[in-house]
């Protein structure tokens, strides 16, 4: 399924995963940010990292709100 981010500064990207996978990880994957930098909301709750795309029940008329943080 294609999940659409947006971010702060509402730019959106979009990620192909599959239901099984955990969506941290694919982003990690996809545009390298590391999995503790990443903060995602999905109708207004925050996601955990080891939980899978349809453990959130996300659809694909929605989105998600990525925040990256800095590395310190």
């Amino acid at each position: 399924m294609k999940i659409t981010f947006k971010d702060l500064k509402q730019n959106k990207f979009v990620i192909q995963a599959e239901p099984t996978e955990t969506l941290k990880a694919k982003i990690q994957a996809d545009k390298g940010w590391e999995v503790p930098q990443q903060k995602l909301i999905y109708s207004g709750k925050i996601l955990q990292d080891a939980h899978t795309v349809e453990s959130y029940k996300i659809e694909e008329k929605g989105f998600i709100v990525c925040m990256v943080s800095k590395v310190s």
